[in-house]
């Protein structure tokens, strides 16, 4: 994947006002991070929670082509 910019909803948790968006934010929190110099988000997850990270992928509107496995 270049850096290239997504076309993602990148204000979606500027107001946590639904149960889903709390989850997503906590999901986020618990097991995202931050790449070292630069403003892309990571999570890393297990092969077996795949499809979670597509339905965060959906919620974010994030492609899911850009989802990549290791």
């Amino acid at each position: 994947m270049t850096n290239q910019k997504l076309p993602i909803r990148s204000t979606i948790f500027d107001n946590i006002d639904t149960d889903q968006k709390a989850y997503w934010l906590g999901f986020l929190w618990a097991d995202g991070y931050l790449k070292k110099n630069s403003n892309v988000i990571r999570l890393e997850l297990s092969e077996k929670d795949y499809s979670h990270l597509q339905s965060f992928a959906l919620f974010i509107g994030l492609p899911l082509e850009n989802i990549r496995r290791r």
